[in-house]
């Protein structure tokens, strides 16, 4: 699973530091969360969404798919 934090976080010009206050989490924990080190709960998931104006999860967490081989259908 990948995440888009940072991407996202540095298009709003926000710090980490920002983002977890905004999410009432500490900075370690944010931190960790961009870093994929750690996966936020459901609520702190929203809270961070909400925090980058995101109306959707799947824009920051996306699970990695591999491309589909359409030589194996045939």
């Amino acid at each position: 699973m990948k995440n888009r934090l940072r991407v996202l976080r540095e298009a709003r010009k926000l710090r980490q530091i920002d983002v977890a206050h905004l999410c009432h989490i500490t900075h370690k924990a944010y931190w960790q969360y961009e870093r994929h080190d750690m996966l936020p709960n459901v609520l702190t998931a929203i809270r961070i969404a909400d925090a980058l104006g995101l109306q959707d999860l799947r824009e920051i967490w996306q699970e990695e798919r591999t491309p589909l081989m359409l030589s194996t259908l045939a």
